[in-house]
């Protein structure tokens, strides 16, 4: 399972450091306290769901269900608790704007400038055999840009025509989607390492015929799995705006071969709104 609350735990971190920056003109009173608050309802929220996570992969639920069953439950709390963190990050942005503003009236010395960004993480889009999760899956997403968050970040992709059919669901339900899209890319290792994510890593699904090519490498796993992720890069600089590359066993020159495909690393795919 991926857990997305480290990722939002440094995000709290950061944004309370940034406010703290935004506060040293001596400012207090009502702006203090409502940042404040927003920085406590995160820790709180945050704090509440990592007492949840450990609760529900306890002994005696691990022996009442299956892992697939606590694994859904897991998800749907986590992708709950994704929300409410990201309206947090939304509330407290305004606010530290509004307080930026406030003290950039009263001619305080000039402070660096703070932006934040948090992304909805697309993270259903493996299962492309059945539509109703599809749906399900484009409402969360819709749900979390609505929240706030201002670019997408997929789950390991590795045949395109996976996030074509996520696309095309999104559409007919939300209309066009608004925001960068960034692709993520897992270099498989071997046909052992392609099914250990197969059945054991919710969210990440490769294909059938994927599976076969990793079962067919045999020994040259590596250098095949490194094929797969270039193919799909090649594939997808049209139809997203970036991707992110994800080695695994800390093989970090994994990710060096596979842009070793790309001789012109220039965005073909227009940004959303630049048109």
């Amino acid at each position: 399972m991926i857990d997305p609350i480290e990722s939002l735990d440094k995000q709290a971190q950061e944004i309370e450091l940034a406010m703290v920056g935004e506060l040293r003109g001596g400012q207090s009173g009502v702006s203090r306290c409502m940042i404040g608050e927003r920085c406590e309802n995160i820790r709180t929220t945050l704090a509440v769901a990592d007492v949840a996570a450990r609760k529900m992969w306890c002994d005696d639920n691990t022996k009442r269900f299956t892992r697939e069953e606590l694994g859904r439950q897991s998800q749907a709390y986590y992708d709950m608790t994704r929300q409410k963190v990201t309206q947090a990050l939304t509330e407290a942005k305004a606010e530290t704007a509004a307080l930026r503003q406030h003290l950039e009236k009263k001619a305080l010395p000039a402070r660096p400038k703070t932006t934040y960004s948090h992304e909805a993480a697309a993270q259903g889009i493996a299962r492309i055999d059945a539509r109703d999760d599809l749906a399900h899956e484009t409402d969360r997403v819709a749900r979390k840009l609505t929240a706030g968050a201002h670019l997408i970040m997929t789950q390991p992709v590795y045949e395109l025509e996976t996030w074509r059919a996520f696309v095309r669901v999104y559409e007919e339900r939300h209309g066009p989607i608004g925001v960068p899209v960034m692709l993520g890319i897992l270099p498989l290792q071997s046909h052992r390492h392609t099914e250990f994510l197969y059945n054991e890593v919710p969210g990440i699904r490769p294909t059938e015929a994927i599976r076969e090519r990793m079962r067919l490498a045999g020994s040259n796993g590596r250098r095949e799995g490194v094929r797969i992720s270039q193919e799909l890069l090649l594939e997808a600089r049209d139809e997203v705006h970036g991707v992110y590359i994800m080695p695994s066993f800390h093989r970090y020159e994994v990710a060096a071969e596979v842009l070793e495909v790309v001789s012109d690393r220039r965005l073909t795919a227009t940004l959303p709104g630049s048109a």
